[in-house]
């Protein structure tokens, strides 16, 4: 095997002492890149890699649709970080009709072209605010429940009272 196959199937296996309540204790941990589980092979870049240099490039990404505005934009997060894609006229029927049935944390596969955003329109607070992926092609590889267990979109403080 090579490249990342063998890596994966050769992860360093290491053991360290952790103490607990003072007593010392062997942990095994396995040290493994996290680069090993991203496949490359279903996308070419991450959801916060691309920026302006990128413009004009034929690209595939992969992630969880985080937003759907006006069935025009979608956004698409990854650990990476978050891209913008935007709907074009000329496939607006066909892609509307894919948009319109998605849950939030769906996990998409999108093929598209790196396009500057309009003057006036870029986000400085993103590293990827400057640009955009005009959508060519989108697979769902993993529709999202209706209703997920937990909120993912929301933020709320929980308070735990633990009885000792």
């Amino acid at each position: 095997m090579a490249g990342r196959a063998k890596l994966l199937v050769d992860f360093i296996k290491r053991s360290r002492p952790v103490k607990i309540n003072g007593f010392t204790v062997p942990v095994q941990t396995r040290c493994i890149s996290s680069s090993v589980f991203v496949s490359h092979s279903q996308r070419t870049h991450s959801c916060g890699e691309l920026r302006a240099s990128h413009v004009g490039q034929d690209v595939v990404l992969c992630g969880w649709l985080m937003h759907e505005r006006a069935l025009q934009f979608i956004t698409l997060k990854d650990a990476h970080g978050v891209t913008q894609f935007i709907v074009p006229d000329n496939k607006r029927d066909t892609l509307c009709e894919v948009v319109k049935g998605l849950k939030f944390e769906s996990v998409l596969q999108v093929k598209g072209k790196v396009i500057r955003r309009p003057e006036g329109q870029e986000n400085p607070k993103m590293p990827t605010g400057d640009i955009e992926v005009e959508i060519e092609d989108l697979k769902v590889l993993n529709p999202s429940l209706a209703e997920l267990p937990f909120k993912t979109r929301d933020y709320e403080e929980v308070s735990m009272v633990i009885p000792y």
